[in-house]
């Protein structure tokens, strides 16, 4: 009950954000829960309704669709995990589970930083959930050491314009910089080259064929633009692309290093040929 006043030359905000409810009416009946409540859910299920088809939304129905529940993804775009590879969302669910379009708009409160992550008022600076974005683990801590940084008047350790994005489904999801849909729509001429996992050794051996690793890179440069893979051990093999971007990497200079057999990994090699 009692209060304490501290000071410093600098604050940090970072205290992530809770689970919000759309503006539904009968979002606050029995059966309605966030993705926080969804975690300690007891009682029998056979169908699940989720609204929204971003990042949580379809770990949680790849996680209750492999244990028989049908599962209902109502998203307001018009598919689901519409910030990637467009392909990838085609390809998330077969017929194990069913998807449902609707439109919804919602609206979220985040603090506003400039590009040190400083806020309006000096010296006080917020990362990760609170300020809306990429709302990622492994972004908020680059966040945090980007600020910190900005605090001591140093430069930014990390690249904050390659982030990788990771979505823990069945077959899991990572992708990287930018996908063809994109580079298309800025005028970008690109390569694209696409290698299915069905052909991969290890995915044949661990009976997870199913899936693909597509790269983008430059058409003039054959730089690495951005990669999207949609099979096991995707969110392990992701940061060789991550790397490759921020380094300027080519197809070519990935393509020199020799991938172990049998090995997911092998399958990237086989897309930078």
């Amino acid at each position: 009950g009692g209060t304490e006043e501290l000071e410093g030359s600098n604050i940090m905000i970072a205290t992530g954000s809770v689970p919000s409810l759309p503006p539904i009416p009968g979002a606050d009946q029995d059966g309605v829960v966030t993705s926080d409540q969804m975690l300690d859910w007891s009682r029998p299920l056979n169908s699940l309704l989720i609204v929204g088809g971003g990042v949580i939304g379809c770990e949680f129905a790849s996680v209750f669709s492999s244990l028989g529940v049908k599962v209902t993804i109502v998203e307001a775009l018009d598919r689901i995990i519409a910030n990637m590879d467009k392909e990838i969302g085609q390809n998330l669910f077969s017929e194990e589970s069913s998807e449902e379009i609707r439109t919804m708009k919602i609206e979220k409160g985040r603090i506003l930083v400039d590009s040190h992550f400083q806020t309006s008022v000096p010296g006080i600076y917020a990362i990760g959930d609170v300020i809306g974005g990429i709302q990622l683990a492994h972004v908020a801590t680059a966040e945090g050491r980007s600020a910190v940084a900005a605090m001591n008047g140093a430069e930014p350790p990390v690249d904050m314009n390659t982030i990788p994005s990771c979505i823990y489904t069945n077959p899991e999801i990572a992708s990287v910089g930018i996908s063809a849909e994109h580079a298309k729509a800025q005028g970008i001429e690109i390569i694209s080259q696409k290698y299915p996992m069905g052909g991969n050794g290890k995915s044949i051996l661990s009976l997870q064929e199913r899936g693909f690793i597509k790269v983008i890179a430059d058409a003039g440069s054959h730089k690495i633009l951005g990669a999207q893979m949609m099979c096991a051990r995707a969110t392990d093999m992701i940061s060789q692309f991550s790397q490759a971007i921020v380094s300027g990497l080519t197809l070519e200079d990935m393509a020199k290093t020799i991938y172990p057999h049998p090995t997911f990994s092998e399958g990237i090699g086989e897309a930078l040929k």
